[in-house]
């Protein structure tokens, strides 16, 4: 009887185990420093998010005084709307909607011409951030767990 010659192990690719393990290894390398990246890029992605949902607050407060500041020609006393749907047309409504802001979402504090300028005019929360505009037209931001502590203002 003829015997059986096993012909795998002579084609086998000697190099073949240090390739499994260089793959390996890198692999382990790619999912490490991509664990090390997401708080980075989500900080990032959370920042820019924050950044537009402010601009978007912004224009709603310049539409709020622009409205208060045309009944000064007519004669009439300045009034500050007492809900955000008396000013909010259609277009700003789409434009926060686009951003990701439910105008509904947004806490609107109506207050009368003799309140002090540091008072808060509107607030949003958004996800871990908070965001205040004063009477004055200053913005505020930060962490919803520093709303207490001292926010970074932002000009």
């Amino acid at each position: 009887m003829r015997e059986e010659y096993d012909f795998t192990e002579s084609v086998r690719n000697p190099c073949a185990k240090h390739l499994r393990k260089r793959n390996t290894v890198l692999l382990i390398g790619a999912c490490l420093l991509a664990l090390a990246l997401y708080p980075v890029v989500r900080d990032k992605w959370d920042r820019h998010r924050l950044t537009v949902q402010v601009r978007c607050l912004k224009d709603v407060y310049t539409t709020l005084v622009d409205a208060n500041t045309k009944t000064e020609p007519m004669g009439q006393k300045h009034a500050w709307p007492r809900t955000l749907s008396e000013v909010l047309d259609e277009t700003t409504i789409a434009k926060l909607k686009q951003n990701g802001i439910d105008w509904r979402q947004i806490q609107y504090h109506p207050i009368s011409d003799d309140t002090s300028e540091s008072s808060v005019v509107m607030s949003l929360e958004s996800g871990r951030h908070i965001i205040k505009i004063t009477r004055g037209g200053a913005v505020f931001f930060g962490r919803k767990k520093h709303e207490k502590a001292n926010v970074k203002p932002r000009p």
